[in-house]
């Protein structure tokens, strides 16, 4: 199994107690699963207690016996439910508890009054903020783990052109390219950080499909097979001469890289080979600002610049109802992480970021073209994580 090393939770943890003691906290409870995972390198139910000073406490529900297993850290005790949490924490360690921190944006609130009720005297604060921010910048032991995904896509979409065919619908492709990934070695689920977001492999959109209405957080339309869960591939059969958009996301070892490819069976419109060619052209001047240093809402607002006089303007990262306003997205444990590349996103980017950018066109009735890759910002600005070739794929 692969497993997280002692030394690299012991960097983690004692970087959030730094950020901790210039906030005068006296401790954060963890307790969403990516969290969990990367500060203790087991993704069991349960709750760390990361104090300001000193080991960490790992309390689990279920399981115990697999935590331990999975996780280094010393102190990984049995713990019947939330509501017991004060009392079985008092029975290890006595702790002070009079700011603690918890991840608010996603913490239940049913959890939070448990909380509160067991320590009425305490103040809570929102600790999602420095966590997230932490977890921004890779370790060389988690950028192995994403060019481990990326490997699983180079090798996915090379293979593209043997599934397509004229009268196939998306679902099917979209099954065997998902079943490719699985036998490659793909983790089956995608961990999203946004309060009700869920996430499928990635659509499978075929012509106008790509502009189909939908809720995710993205500009690349699907249709799904249920209003009950509006994602992933429709049963749309893909026609000639028309567009094919893949926007997968791999997974390996809990890490996620993001990519998009074009293919087509036959040539497409001169319309979108020149809206292809136009995300190109975006997609060269977001690389020529991938820089530590440079802002995500700087690159963001002079991309805008550049995109707003231009005819293509209104089709720019999605049309409608699923037009976006950001032009990437950080990758890692979950699929939308910090930085962003998008307005009052006032973040500097860092040698170990890891960020999908996605420049995208989509024009009515004819369908969506442009990439998305993920890159990996470096001393000297950016290496490339997803190679496959950029231009449309006509089979």
């Amino acid at each position: 199994m692969d497993l997280t090393p002692r030394e690299e939770l012991d960097r983690r943890i004692a970087a959030l107690q730094e950020r901790m003691g210039t906030l005068s906290w006296d401790a954060v409870l963890i307790m969403l699963r990516a969290d969990l995972f990367y500060f203790a390198g087991t993704a069991q139910n349960g709750v760390l207690v990361i104090p300001a000073e000193g080991d960490p406490i790992l309390l689990i529900q279920k399981s115990v016996t697999r935590a331990r297993q999975e996780s280094p850290l010393d102190h990984i005790h049995p713990m019947r439910s939330i509501s017991r949490f004060g009392e079985t924490l008092s029975g290890i360690r006595e702790m002070r508890f009079g700011t603690v921190g918890l991840e608010m944006d996603v913490v239940p609130a049913a959890v939070y009054l448990r909380l509160a009720r067991q320590y009425p005297d305490t103040t809570w604060v929102d600790a999602s903020v420095p966590v997230r921010e932490l977890r921004m910048v890779k370790s060389s032991h988690e950028i192995l783990r994403m060019r481990n995904a990326a490997a699983q896509l180079r090798e996915m979409f090379d293979r593209v052109p043997e599934f397509l065919g004229v009268g196939i619908r998306e679902l099917d492709v979209s099954v065997r390219l998902e079943a490719m990934l699985r036998k490659l070695g793909h983790q089956g689920t995608i961990r999203m950080h946004k309060w009700n977001s869920d996430s499928h492999y990635g659509p499978v959109s075929s012509g106008p499909t790509a502009l189909y209405p939908h809720a995710f957080d993205g500009p690349v339309g699907t249709q799904g097979l249920y209003a009950a869960v509006p994602q992933g591939a429709g049963i749309r059969k893909i026609r000639p001469n028309e567009p094919v958009m893949i926007d997968f996301v791999s997974g390996y070892g809990g890490y996620h890289i993001d990519e998009t490819r074009i293919y087509s069976l036959g040539p497409v419109a001169p319309e979108l080979l020149e809206a292809h060619e136009f995300a190109l052209t975006i997609l060269r001047r977001i690389e020529d600002r991938l820089t530590p240093g440079a802002l995500c809402s700087d690159i963001y607002e002079e991309i805008a610049t550049d995109v707003n006089d231009h005819p293509l303007a209104p089709y720019f990262m999605g049309h409608g109802d699923n037009r976006v306003r950001f032009l990437g997205h950080g990758v890692g444990l979950e699929l939308d992480e910090l930085p962003v590349i998008a307005p009052r996103f006032e973040i500097a980017l860092q040698p170990g970021m890891t960020i999908a950018v996605e420049p995208k066109v989509f024009l009515p009735d004819l369908g969506g073209v442009g990439v998305e890759n993920t890159y990996l910002i470096t001393e000297g600005g950016f290496e490339k994580l997803t190679t496959n070739p950029e231009e449309i794929t006509i089979c």
